[in-house]
């Protein structure tokens, strides 16, 4: 009966959940820890529950990170609101490569602290006096908040997570649009050497970027994206199209499978909040200068 096929959705949408959580965020320490990690169980498992027409898609476990980090940064180890650096984020000897010697724009989410805070909570009992600050709660506010969130996200691009993602089909035609007019060196040649952008550019949509980029510029990425409200749908195609022309110079000079390689993994190793800053500001230039033809991207 109709118990027996739930029965059947909530044991596969788990279990899916189950084998991508531990694989989330894989050089972000933050992301290691098993609190962390049942509290994006819980977040991706009731996400799939709530929203039947997609369930829970590999992918959505990225979108999710930001958030919790960020809540939990702001929550739990820093309640006065300093920004900082997820571990495993940034440059790894801590300097921002301005000379100084030090990380002047990044936030440092200190792993050790953050075991040490969950070490608390896994030991104090709910609102017992006594409990680091009803740690525990805290910590369930912030999952609440971080599920809530990437709903709002969702919400607007849920079609890229459904049967046969159309949005990201969508989406990608409409990239290929904007780049022949915006960047036609590029979408000539990539024609040329038959290169699909969804043979690229289906995980940078399925994954908001989040995957191409270090965690903490991820993070400034998210900024922008939820500022968007509504309209982020649209201006992904904008930051995507801005951030495959970032590589216009070498592209151009490419055959089909050095194209893909390059593409599938580029090169952002060295790329500062500068350096996601210009991808967007090109991408906000675009969208003011086709917001009376939006024709091209029919």
């Amino acid at each position: 009966g109709s118990s027996g096929s739930s029965q059947v959705v909530y044991t596969s949408e788990l279990r899916q959940v189950a084998v991508d959580v531990p694989r989330t965020a894989p050089g972000v320490p933050f992301f290691h820890q098993e609190r962390i990690q049942k509290s994006l169980e819980r977040i991706l498992f009731i996400w799939g529950m709530r929203h039947p027409a997609s369930g829970y898609v590999q992918g959505i476990n990225d979108v999710a990170t930001p958030f919790l980090a960020v809540f939990f940064y702001g929550e739990v180890i820093d309640k006065g609101g300093v920004g900082g650096e997820v571990d495993g984020a940034g440059d790894d000897d801590g300097d921002d490569g301005d000379g100084d010697g030090d990380d002047d724009d990044g936030w440092e989410l200190d792993t050790e602290d953050v075991v040490r805070k969950l070490n608390e909570a896994n030991a104090a009992d709910v609102g017992a006096d006594g409990s680091p600050d009803n740690l525990r709660e805290t910590l369930l506010e912030v999952e609440a908040d971080a599920y809530w969130c990437l709903c709002k996200v969702l919400d607007g691009i849920q079609d890229h997570y459904t049967y046969a993602q159309p949005g990201i089909q969508k989406t990608l035609f409409r990239v290929g649009e904007l780049v022949s007019r915006v960047g036609q060196d590029v979408a000539n040649h990539l024609a040329k050497e038959h290169c699909e952008y969804m043979q690229f550019g289906f995980r940078w949509c399925n994954c908001l970027l989040l995957r191409e980029l270090s965690f903490d510029l991820g993070i400034r990425l998210w900024d922008t994206y939820v500022s968007e409200g509504t309209k982020l749908k649209d201006f992904l195609v904008y930051v995507l199209s801005s951030f495959l022309l970032s590589w216009a110079p070498e592209l151009v000079k490419m055959e089909l499978e050095g194209l893909i390689m390059f593409l599938q993994r580029t090169p952002t190793e060295t790329w500062t909040e500068g350096d996601i800053e210009t991808v967007l500001s090109r991408a906000y230039m675009w969208r003011l200068s086709f917001a009376n033809a939006a024709s091209h991207l029919a």
